[in-house]
Parts: structure tokens; sequence; C-alpha cells
């Protein structure tokens, strides 16, 4: 990716595929998609080729949710 309109058509090619929590960044060359269930590579891959882009490494981890009070602690 190299601009903002990189970002934008990654992102839309990847929420076509189902997924809507997308955020690309040309900077890093990354794109992070949250989603409760597993994501399958394969549902992007194609679309993403399309636009000339192609996937060099996946990782997927828990998605834990911070909420603003979640680093306080509460005296007993």
């Amino acid at each position: 990716m190299m601009c903002g309109m990189c970002e934008a058509h990654v992102q839309n090619a990847i929420r076509k595929a189902g997924y809507m929590n997308v955020k690309a960044n040309h900077h890093s060359g990354n794109c992070v998609v949250i989603s409760e269930e597993s994501i399958d590579p394969e549902l992007i891959k194609e679309p993403l080729e399309k636009l000339g882009y192609r996937i060099l490494e996946t990782h997927s981890e828990p998605y834990e949710k911070k909420g603003v009070f979640s680093f306080f602690h509460r005296k007993k």
C-alpha cells in the first residue's frame, strides 16, 4: 500500500468478503481485521489479489475488549 486510497481499497475488499471491522495502514503495510469468528485468509486472498495485493503473513489471537475503566482496581 502506498497511500490512503490504497488503504481504502484494501479495507473495502476485505469488508466485501464479510469482515466489517478492518483497519489498513499504508505506513506499516499492515491490515488488522477484528472478528468474533475465526478469520479465513482464503476468503480475503482472492479479492486482494484482484487489486494487486497479496497476503504475506497472518496472525490470529483472541480479541480482548478494553473498556475505559479496565485499568482501575477497586480497593476492598
